[in-house]
């Protein structure tokens, strides 16, 4: 930044931070920044008519062990116009956890979880049906109101013989190749390491999912689950809780991607938690409320949330009321009740003994109908959901198009960043 502007920034107002969560995939450090940075600068210049500064910050960190220090990168924006600051800075952090799961899922893992996944659809599917009529699930499974079973049910029995098929058609081919006379032990071994590379590729994207979706405590899956989540956690509070004037940001805004956004949300919603105990920095007793002061929002693009609270969530038998209620009370942010029944036919209400904070933080979720992975969320409330609609053909796969979506990033800007 040069002279001129740091004299005419105002030194009273403080930086926007923005943190950014990936999605699943092989994600490389500061990739995340760079992919949504570009997009949002030229946003930036085009809806506010502005120039663009950009320098280069490094953020000043602690590992867990409170000694041992490590330096996170960020990109500071100022915006300019003639020669004055036209607002604060924006700061863009990334949190980075790819390499959390890499590798440490194989196809035997995968094929096991997928298997309990199917075997709880296939168990709980009247309860899945009757939450989705509840709340008016506008996926394929639903439409004008009424359950597609066929669909479903070959949802289910595809995902669940997938990669069982996968395997054994691929043994099958290279044990047909081995017979070809000469060639057919080398070209097999160049077929193996071909397909090694892409399964292992497959095996890591699906193993995101996998992982993170964990709930099993007894599972090794669950403790990097775990770690996922504290990091983040971990990232959103260093930019809440300044140590001093200077690493202090007037607001924050999280923004998650794919998976990303089922992080930040696990993430916010392990901050009410803190605030309500007390355990967040500077927001302790009656200063709860500046904890949304702070928080200017969440930005969801391409998230799976519903998709997981239909097919992944922590299914409860219905005698298990007491179970079920502490679930729901437990992750509350801004989540329906999941409950098939309703609370209407609990033999007893159990009302929390902590607040459910947050529930006026705008949330913005922005989705496409040939992004097969995201949806509307219909099973959180409080929120506003964005149909992109796209100008894709009918098999395209939009799923990563919102990084360069100047709709979006127009929204984000008049939003947010004015």
């Amino acid at each position: 930044m040069n002279t001129t502007v740091e004299q005419a920034e105002n030194k009273e107002a403080k930086p926007t931070a923005i943190l950014i969560v990936h999605g699943i995939g092989h994600q490389n450090p500061i990739e995340t920044i760079d992919q949504f940075a570009r997009t949002l600068i030229r946003s930036l210049e085009i809806n506010l008519n502005c120039q663009v500064n950009l320098s280069h910050g490094l953020a000043k960190k602690k590992r867990s062990d409170g000694v041992d220090v490590w330096f996170d990168n960020y990109l500071r924006i100022a915006l300019i116009k003639d020669g004055k600051a036209l607002r604060p800075p924006i700061d863009i952090y990334e949190y980075y956890w790819a390499h959390q799961t890499e590798d440490q899922a194989t196809l035997l893992d995968i094929s096991s979880w997928v298997s309990r996944v199917t075997k709880g659809a296939k168990k709980f599917y009247k309860d899945n049906k009757n939450i989705g009529l509840k709340y008016d699930d506008k996926s394929v499974f639903f439409q004008n109101r009424k359950f597609q079973y066929w669909k479903y049910w070959f949802f289910v029995y595809l995902i669940g013989g997938f990669l069982p098929a996968l395997s054994y058609f691929f043994n099958v081919f290279l044990k047909a190749i081995s017979y070809i006379p000469v060639v057919g032990i080398p070209f097999r071994w160049f077929a193996q390491s071909f397909a090694d590379s892409k399964l292992k590729y497959i095996a890591n994207v699906i193993g995101d999912i996998a992982i993170y979706n964990t709930t099993d405590e007894k599972c090794r899956f669950y403790r990097i689950r775990q770690e996922i989540l504290t990091g983040a956690v971990k990232a959103i509070r260093y930019l809440l809780e300044a140590e001093d004037a200077r690493t202090e940001y007037d607001h924050v805004l999280i923004a998650g991607h794919s998976l990303g956004s089922q992080i930040a949300y696990d993430a916010i919603n392990r901050l009410i938690h803190l605030a309500d105990t007390n355990e967040l920095k500077g927001y302790e007793g009656d200063h709860k409320e500046k904890l949304r002061l702070k928080l200017a929002g969440l930005v969801t693009f391409g998230s799976p949330l519903d998709k997981i609270a239909f097919f992944l969530r922590e299914n409860v038998a219905n005698k298990e009321y007491i179970r079920a209620q502490l679930l729901n009370n437990f992750h509350s942010f801004k989540q329906r009740d999941w409950s098939p029944g309703g609370s209407g036919e609990w033999p007893h209400k159990i009302e929390p003994v902590f607040q459910r904070l947050l529930e006026d933080l705008p949330w913005i979720n922005f989705y496409d109908k040939r992004d097969y992975v995201s949806g509307s969320l219909d099973y959180y409330q409080h929120l506003e959901n964005v149909d992109m609609k796209f100008d894709s053909k009918l098999f395209s796969f939009t799923h990563s198009w919102y990084w360069k979506s100047p709709t979006m990033f127009a929204e984000i800007t008049n939003r947010f960043l004015k």
